[in-house]
């Protein structure tokens, strides 16, 4: 073949005539999206992504299909070519229908892999599911028994039995770690010389020292009050986080090489002039400590408590003596916790809330639990005024309300009615409704009216170079324990971009999600009930401050973490579509027209196929038939509803031309085709590949094994080779026998078939199982 020269962005390229564009695009190491092409299989220029405009020529041309000629000069980059490809991507994501990550994962201000350690927890692989918790969050045995869980919200599970108690589970996982000689502790990198201050040793402040510290930076953390862990400690009462827990986790923090200076007070102890002057950069996450007042007439009469003081007080052992009956106003957590607390003290609390029990930002089991305990509730009520008695307050006046029109909140706004306003006494009175920043030692910075500092949202820098703040400091207000640890986490790989000269912003990245999932999507999941968490008796647990809630069994954990639906995309780590999506910019999903609706295949032991996820890029069909010569799969219908299918759609297990080789899996750009060998659970886990090779007959095939820590995820044709199903599934298999019983006698059968069709082609006998156990004892036989 004679050589010929061609222009590829002005830049001149020698190469062998008869190839064709796309080819030589590729060997000269230029960017060239595609979803069709492979080098082993027939062009076919399905994706319609691969264009270059070619001089002399209005038209543009797909590369995978046009020939090099030579002195050609091509251009694969323009401002026509990309608005093109976007538009095609948004073509192909009209009716793309799934999840790249699931739900829950979604909802988590943490961005926490819920999906992720919870498959690793139902099968059993409790160090890698720590080791994956501990990739987002630092503090996981705490946040798994204090935060508000909105990852459960979003659990589709809860459109059949009920969510699943996620949290419970991270929990799980964290005390199992806990309770080792030598916890999990995540690699630090080389020193890098570098010096970061944090301010506050709250959630915020420890999660951006943990990430920083990994990195190699040396991290000093300066605490106001006596002990770390902020108002993990000194906010949430210890019935519902346990002092030894919190101080477990922090200790691995410090094992990190984080030191923390308890007992220094910005502005009084430690300047932040003089922190800027000794370190490369500083983070501030003091949080909000005060108290927001009552604002009605005798707010501020001596005995009315704030609740936020009350619970430090109560944690440093110098709380007030509370009367018999007190009242604590306010329908938030922090609310809920006072009260509960003041239960345990001997006292005979109302909680007095001016909207119904609907509309209380509490969370409703927590507001359950407290009365259950003998918490007394007066809604609908207004302290419109304190009242007071030798010279303390000494009981609230309440206006009675009505539910109005929503306010700027979307909740009922709380109306007063007209001369119905009563008197009540009570002994003490503890305002909950809110916190503050109390603005001490912020000198320099720029704050809100409303005393908060104001952080960009993007890269958490403040108006001081160098400076930046997290938290509920920050402008975006108090929050839950997981946003101000996600604050610390973002803001650490903004601080280690900073020190390294670095500009660096976070951004949650583009998914796609399926916006129109419903209970109709679950009509072929079988039932599985929730398991319960198990509570100390009410009338006990309220002598003491001692956990209430019981931790779930070994066994409890993975019959719970098996009622997972597994929603997020088995592929999210080996999509070729989801970075072109980003990349193009191409976000707008359906933009107008229906989409299909076809559910799973889930009939083949090993494959599953999520045909919504196809976007008909013909790789499948092509190497089905091109490569494997099997023939198993084909384009059937026509036009919009053109699907890649078995003949006459059946489902792909019970297509006798299916060998199992899991060919069509490798090929597959998204999630379409994966691989389903009976693991259990199979999340998806960003995976590490080691080279291994196959040992089950003289071949001796060169496989490349994908580990999430020790555990073999799956196994692949090294290069441009394919396996046999032995090949791809037998190491798997042997590796995750356990699991295996959960097959059904069809999909055992199936399996077994296969398996043995390829031990006849390869080792040239015929062996008869049983069942799975045999098969298993046979491939460590043939291993060995």
């Amino acid at each position: 073949m004679s050589e010929i020269k061609i222009l590829i962005d002005g830049q001149e390229v020698k190469t062998q005539g008869g190839q064709n564009l796309l080819e030589i695009i590729l060997a000269a190491g230029i960017e060239m999206p595609h979803l069709c092409y492979q080098e082993q299989l027939r062009p076919y220029g399905g994706c319609g992504l691969c264009l270059v405009e070619i001089e002399g020529s209005r038209k543009l041309f797909r590369a995978c299909s046009t020939s090099a000629e030579d002195g050609m000069s091509v251009i694969t980059q323009s401002l026509r070519i990309n608005s093109v490809r976007r538009q095609t991507l948004a073509l192909l994501l009209s009716d793309h229908r799934g999840d790249c990550i699931a739900p829950c994962k979604n909802a988590c201000p943490g961005g926490n892999d819920c999906q992720g350690y919870i498959g690793l927890i139902a099968n059993g692989r409790y160090d890698e599911a720590i080791s994956l918790i501990k990739e987002t969050i630092p503090l996981p045995a705490c946040i798994g028994r204090i935060c508000p869980h909105p990852c459960q919200e979003a659990c589709r599970r809860d459109l059949l039995e009920g969510t699943l108690h996620i949290s419970h589970l991270k929990q799980f996982a964290a005390d199992l770690d806990l309770a080792k000689d030598q916890p999990y502790l995540p690699k630090v990198e080389t020193a890098s010389g570098k010096k970061v201050a944090i301010v506050g040793a709250g959630p915020s402040g420890l999660s951006a020292a943990y990430f920083l510290a990994q990195k190699g930076h040396q991290i000093k953390i300066y605490e106001a009050m006596p002990k770390p862990g902020g108002m993990l400690r000194y906010g949430i009462p210890k019935y519902r986080l346990p002092r030894e827990v919190l101080d477990k986790e922090i200790f691995l923090i410090e094992e990190l090489g984080v030191e923390i200076c308890c007992s220094q007070k910005l502005g009084q102890d430690i300047e932040l002039e003089e922190l800027r002057r000794k370190y490369d950069a500083v983070y501030i996450a003091v949080g909000a400590w005060k108290s927001s007042p009552l604002g009605c007439q005798g707010d501020d009469l001596p005995g009315i408590l704030g609740g936020i003081e009350f619970l430090k007080q109560l944690e440093l052992g110098c709380a007030p003596a509370l009367g018999k009956k007190v009242a604590v106003v306010g329908g938030g957590n922090t609310a809920i916790d006072v009260a509960r607390s003041a239960i345990r003290l001997g006292s005979d609390v109302t909680l007095v809330y001016r909207r119904s029990r609907a509309e209380m930002p509490a969370e409703p089991w927590e507001v359950n639990e407290a009365e259950e305990e003998g918490l007394n509730l007066r809604f609908l009520s207004a302290v419109s005024g304190v009242f007071e008695a030798n010279g303390q307050a000494a009981g609230l006046r309440m206006q009675k309300m009505r539910l109005g029109a929503p306010d700027e909140s979307g909740r009922p706004k709380p109306e007063p009615i007209p001369g119905q306003i009563e008197e009540q006494t009570f002994d003490n009175i503890i305002a909950a409704v809110g916190q503050q920043v109390s603005g001490e030692g912020l000198m320099g910075l720029a704050l809100s009216p409303k005393k908060t500092i104001v952080a960009d949202v993007k890269d958490f820098s403040t108006n001081l170079e160098g400076v930046f703040a997290g938290g509920d400091a920050t402008n975006r207000g108090p929050g839950i324990a997981i946003e101000a640890i996600a604050d610390g986490k973002n803001a650490a790989f903004v601080i280690d971009g900073y020190i390294r000269g670095e500009q660096r912003t976070f951004a949650k990245p583009f998914m796609v999600a399926d916006a129109n999932f419903s209970k109709d999507d679950l009509k072929s999941v079988p039932p599985c009930p929730s398991v319960p968490l198990q509570y100390q008796n009410p009338q006990s647990r309220v002598k003491d401050f001692s956990e209430i809630v019981l931790p779930y069994s070994e066994k409890e954990a993975q019959a719970e973490a098996f009622r997972c639906l597994e929603c997020g995309c088995d592929a999210l780590y080996s999509c070729r579509l989801l970075p072109l999506l980003r990349q193009y910019e191409a976000y707008e999903q359906n933009p107008g027209g229906s989409m299909h609706r076809r559910g799973l295949d889930l009939s083949h032991p090993l494959i599953r196929r999520d045909i919504d996820k196809c976007i008909l890029c013909g790789l499948c069909v092509r190497v089905c038939s091109e490569k494997v010569g099997a023939m198993a799969l084909d384009f059937m219908e026509r036009g919009f509803d053109s699907q890649a299918s078995p003949p006459f759609m059946q489902a792909l297990a019970a297509d006798a031309d299916c060998i199992s080789c899991g060919e069509c899996v490798v090929y597959c750009p998204t999630g379409a085709l994966s691989d389903r060998w009976p693991l259990g659970k199979t999340p998806p886990l960003a995976a590490t590949q080691k080279a291994i090779v196959c040992p089950y007959c003289s071949e001796h095939c060169h496989m490349v094994g994908e580990y999430y820590g020790d555990w073999l995820l799956r196994v692949l044709p090294e290069g441009n080779e394919r396996a046999c199903s032995l090949g791809r599934y037998g190491l798997p298999l042997e590796s995750n026998a356990a699991s295996l019983d959960r097959l059904d006698k069809q999909e055992e059968m199936t399996l077994l078939r296969n398996i043995q069709g390829d031990l006849m082609r390869f080792n040239g006998e015929m062996p008869e199982f049983v069942g799975i156990n045999d098969l298993i004892s046979y491939l460590q036989n043939l291993r060995a």
